[in-house]
């Protein structure tokens, strides 16, 4: 920049010379006239300088991978690096928080299977007002009525011929009834299966978009052990009446380490009747109470996961529903707890802030309205997943 200021300083300097045959009003209006372009060229200069000071935008990635080295920055041009960490147990202590009590409870298991799992509550984990802000938050994503109707994705064509042979709809769904590239129908089909299918609904914040992720963080690392950098996104999902979710894991059997170790779950609201949540296999269920905390580890302190933490969430048969939810993974990794980039517009074509309802297997999952999009619906996406090259 030095360099550029001399070059126009000898510029300004060769204009504003005067010549013998110039007037004293010609070496006025040259003065001025140097002047000018020396302002100019100094303004270009400052906004150039300034630009070049800005960080590179990430750009989205069509297929983004879990895998990156440790050493990567977890952002380009954050400076942040990435920092392994890995869990190997729950901590549970009763705290004290500007005159609130935060005391735990460990529920005892009733089975005679061998099982890593540890199962705890903690009443009043947020107060009335946490929980009430809570709810408007996703009332106000998952109720606008501004936003399209939403597209329909399936785990695999069979799960979609199920749902229609439920609703005994006499139609054989092939591949060809995804978009391309897609395991989601078109707007039109997506339309024709609204009426037949039930879901939950889902509306998710990071850490860090808004203050209230610093409080939860400490609250849940305080009280639970659960460390913030092993913590992916928080998740509000609403359960309307005789919705529920079918028998699941958090985590997946295999030797994947970037996993869900531990989960915690908060009712927002209490429910009349129905909605709890139940482990078949460890003998528990647990009443959504209002402002409860239930936290259950998934895998074991070497990160295989335990199949006698299955469970389920039990469907509402009177009142709504409404949890706060965030799982806590084995192995970190640099994408973790950061809100992905969604995918290009035409995996699959759709309109701006449209949402989607992904049908997972019909015996263990169920369906749910997402507000923001991933790529497990892409294919090449699931044949990398599927082949663990991600």
């Amino acid at each position: 920049m030095t360099r550029k200021r001399h070059r126009i300083s000898e510029k300004q300097q060769q204009l504003a010379t005067p010549t013998k045959a110039s007037e004293p009003r010609g070496r006025w209006k040259t003065g001025v006239f140097a002047v000018a372009i020396f302002l100019l060229v100094l303004v270009v200069g400052v906004v150039s300088y300034q630009i070049g000071k800005m960080p590179p935008q990430p750009q989205p990635s069509p297929l983004p991978s879990r895998s990156e080295k440790p050493s990567e920055k977890r952002e380009e041009g954050s400076g942040e690096e990435f920092v392994p960490s890995i869990l190997k147990g729950l901590k549970m202590s009763n705290v004290v928080e500007d005159d609130r009590h935060f005391k735990y409870e460990a529920l005892p298991l009733q089975t005679k299977r061998k099982s890593n799992a540890k199962v705890y509550i903690i009443e009043n984990f947020l107060s009335d007002i946490e929980c009430e802000a809570l709810i408007r938050l996703h009332h106000k994503h998952s109720s606008d009525k501004s936003i399209p109707s939403p597209l329909f994705c399936f785990d695999s064509v069979q799960t979609l011929q199920i749902h229609l042979n439920e609703a005994a709809i006499k139609y054989r769904a092939t591949n060809a009834d995804f978009t391309t590239g897609t395991y989601c129908l078109n707007a039109s089909f997506s339309e024709r299966i609204k009426p037949i299918i039930k879901w939950s609904s889902s509306t998710a914040f990071y850490p860090g978009e808004m203050r209230f992720t610093n409080i939860l963080d400490e609250r849940i690392y305080k009280t639970t052990g659960l460390k913030p950098e092993n913590g992916g996104k928080y998740q509000l999902t609403s359960y309307a009446k005789e919705i529920g979710y079918k028998m699941h894991t958090d985590c997946t059997l295999g030797p994947e380490k970037r996993d869900r170790y531990a989960t915690i779950l908060v009712y927002l609201r209490d429910v009349e009747r129905g909605g709890e949540t139940v482990f078949p296999e460890l003998g528990i269920s647990v009443q959504p109470v209002k402002g409860r905390a239930l936290v259950w580890n998934s895998m074991d302190s070497e990160g295989n996961c335990d199949p006698t933490t299955i469970h389920k969430a039990k469907r509402v048969e009177s009142g709504h529903k409404i949890i706060l939810q965030r799982w806590y993974y084995y192995m970190n990794f640099p994408a973790l707890g950061r809100r992905p980039p969604p995918p290009p517009n035409h995996l699959p074509p759709r309109l701006p802030n449209q949402p989607l309802v992904q049908c997972d297997t019909n015996d263990s999952g169920s369906c749910r309205w997402y507000d923001e999009w991933g790529y497990i619906h892409i294919s090449d996406y699931r044949h990398l997943a599927d082949t663990g090259k991600i």
